[in-house]
């Protein structure tokens, strides 16, 4: 029932963030940014009234169940996740850099950088929450119950892959398009599972595409940030490693860098730190 109300309450509640702010017959007109935020705060509407109604008042679960409980043992989970996503797509710009794919052009002077920083980080946080919350949060969490760990991983992952299809540049390398995502989903997948908790997931994914786009220039699953990034970088070089116009997440620089998270997040796992 969740999957087949979450893509219509979703484009319900975007569709009409996008009608009360952008009303052109009433005088409001918005910018592409501006549409991007209306569009994005109404998915992650969709995904909050969702995840949390049918946990609260169908599953008859509290809310806390969804791992996203607060306290300080969340917001360092958060913080470690900000630096699995910053560290993973710092391997992937050195990765397709030393393979001669990558040129930098040009380095944004910081107070320009820390300017469109904050316009973006928000938007970031919002569509990684619209994301996170329903697959992660939710989904994830009740097919565990339903199916056991491994299928529950392989299906939402699985399912998080095909959702990015539609994305611009998800075709032009579609059979690494597919693993690629899956392989990202099944990564945050298992950092719910070790960790009981949605907060690192959320923050590597919200790192992931802070440092891929607006820090490195990259595309961030085929959208592009355009000239207001940290780096400016011309990518060439064979699609396979560099995932051509989709970005990394359709490439072998990506699923090498979250092979490496995954062997640190295992070993994380193993000392005991989030016990």
């Amino acid at each position: 029932m969740f999957l087949l109300v979450w893509p219509g309450l979703a484009f319900a509640c975007s569709s009409g963030l996008v009608a009360l702010f952008c009303a052109a017959d009433r005088g409001l007109t918005c910018s592409g940014a501006e549409l991007d935020y209306a569009a994005a705060a109404g998915e992650c509407l969709a995904a909050l009234l969702l995840a949390f109604g049918f946990r609260r008042f169908l599953d008859r679960e509290p809310a806390s169940s969804l791992g996203l409980s607060l306290g300080m043992k969340s917001l360092s989970l958060f913080v470690l996740g900000v630096a699995f996503g910053a560290g993973m797509q710092t391997l992937v710009f050195i990765l397709e850099y030393a393979a001669g794919s990558l040129h930098i052009s040009a380095v944004a002077p910081v107070q320009a950088d820390l300017l469109s920083w904050a316009a973006v980080i928000p938007l970031i946080a919002i569509a990684a929450l619209a994301e996170e919350l329903p697959l992660r949060g939710y989904l994830f969490q009740n097919l565990r119950v339903a199916w056991g760990d491994p299928r529950a991983l392989i299906g939402t992952s699985v399912l998080f892959g095909l959702l990015h299809l539609t994305n611009p540049g998800a075709r032009e390398n579609l059979a690494l398009t597919i693993i690629g995502i899956t392989f990202a989903g099944a990564w945050f997948c298992a950092a719910v599972i070790w960790t009981r908790s949605l907060w690192l997931a959320l923050g590597t994914h919200i790192a992931w595409n802070m440092f891929e786009g607006p820090v490195y220039g990259l595309p961030v699953s085929g959208l592009i940030f355009g000239n207001s990034t940290a780096i400016t970088s011309r990518v060439g070089g064979p699609i396979w490693l560099t995932g051509g116009s989709f970005g990394p997440e359709a490439g072998v620089s990506s699923l090498l860098a979250l092979a490496v998270g995954a062997v640190v997040l295992y070993a994380l796992h193993r000392r005991g730190l989030f016990s």
